[in-house]
């Protein structure tokens, strides 16, 4: 195990003592949001549950030490890393020992993701160690991610993880989409069905991000933000602007992220090809007031992925008052019924052409569009709002009462 022992990260968890609601351990396999949204969603609950009174949430995190350098955590916020080798997990007695006893001294283990060596050892040693846990998918079982190594997955699947899902107490869905998805692969199960929360500052300011970045001077801002990943459907955003882009060169469209799997090499190849090199601005993954001045200096957001479990940067997008535009697949059926955006197919025809219908809304109907989103953003995403319903959830797997406030999918389809 490694630990590091400043900002709040606590070297041996299972020396402390014990809360009224007990220990809970936040599992994942990464914690550097370069991974993706789930590494900054679950520092953030563990956060948000430590408010609480009695809880002492922790964040176990299976990565490397590098991954914590740049982190901004809470300052109180215990963390844990623990090597994420899978061999390591195997031949070694003394760190499955080690982890077991930290296991032993949580009152509840809530394990994020599957198909990693985080989400094995930790079902593995909650059962051996009579604790309850809880498992959340974060869109792992959707159709598309399943059908990438698929063979490999059904293989995985047979020997390990339908055990893992059918052992947890609760199967925790980011969305009824997913929680459909997690019968469909076979789970009987409890559901709870709790979205990612946000934080939206108070003040962002638009002028950072267009002082960083001249090219975007004087024009509207489509923003793609996030892994730049052939999932998220980056593709289809080219394709789909190649379209329409000659039409509007009072317009630009920002790729914003970091490069997952060579994909953004990918994309710098596809700009020449499809000629809009001028029409598009690449940059590097964008943190904290960064973030939030690109948001602020954007007009749409745009995100045609293939498979989400829940967007954090979407939640992100509305929260900011900003329209968005996302794909079927992001589960995020409100924002269409709320005005707030639009919901497309992941089809480069019908996406360009929903483009060229936002790029001609008149001011009034956007702003009222903007208004709706970051209602939708406030009302059902609110950190608040998600940590009462864990909050309830936790208790209820130890015995309390029904959680009134969680959307619950119980029967199977």
């Amino acid at each position: 195990m490694w630990t590091m022992e400043h900002r709040g990260i606590s070297p041996d968890s299972s020396t402390e003592p014990t809360t009224a609601k007990g220990i809970w351990l936040e599992v994942l396999s990464h914690i550097d949001p370069r991974f993706g949204g789930m590494s900054a969603a679950v520092p953030k609950l563990a956060e948000e549950l430590r408010k609480r009174q009695g809880y002492d949430a922790r964040i176990v995190s299976f990565s490397s030490p590098e991954e914590i350098r740049e982190l901004n955590l809470h300052p109180h916020v215990p963390l844990t890393l623990w090597p994420p080798n899978r061999s390591k997990w195997m031949t070694d007695g003394d760190l499955r020992r080690r982890f077991q006893t930290t296991v032993q001294a949580s009152s509840g283990v809530h394990i994020h993701g599957l198909w990693e060596a985080s989400t094995l050892a930790a079902s593995l040693t909650a059962r051996r160690s009579q604790i309850p846990y809880v498992i959340s998918p974060h869109g792992m079982l959707e159709p598309w991610a399943l059908a990438n190594k698929r063979r490999k997955k059904q293989v995985y699947a047979s020997l390990f993880e339908r055990r893992n899902l059918d052992g947890a107490a609760c199967v925790h869905a980011l969305t009824r989409s997913e929680a459909l998805d997690c019968r469909r692969f076979g789970y009987k199960g409890p559901i709870a069905i709790i979205p990612n929360g946000i934080d939206v500052p108070t003040t962002y300011d638009a002028s950072l991000f267009r002082a960083r970045f001249p090219r975007i001077k004087g024009k509207r801002v489509l923003l793609f933000l996030g892994r730049v990943h052939y999932k998220k459907g980056v593709d289809l955003l080219l394709h789909a602007w190649a379209k329409l882009s000659d039409r509007h060169p009072d317009v630009v469209l920002v790729i914003a992220g970091p490069d997952s799997e060579g994909t953004v090499a990918k994309v710098a190849r596809l700009l020449v090809t499809l000629n809009i090199s001028s029409r598009v601005l690449l940059t590097d993954m964008l943190k904290s007031s960064a973030k939030w001045s690109a948001l602020a200096a954007s007009d749409y957001f745009v995100l045609p992925s293939y498979s989400e479990g829940l967007s954090v940067a979407t939640l992100e997008a509305l929260g900011c008052g900003l329209p968005v535009i996302i794909s079927e697949q992001c589960n995020l059926p409100q924002v269409q019924a709320n005005g707030a955006g639009w919901q497309v197919k992941t089809d480069v025809d019908e996406l360009a052409q929903t483009l060229m219908t936002a790029l001609a809304v008149p001011p009034e109907t956007y702003a009222t569009m903007s208004s709706r989103a970051e209602a939708l953003a406030r009302q059902s995403f609110s950190w608040q709002r998600v940590t009462d319903c864990m909050d309830q959830l936790y208790q209820w797997i130890h015995g309390g009462p029904h959680p009134h406030s969680v959307e619950f999918l119980e029967d199977a389809v």
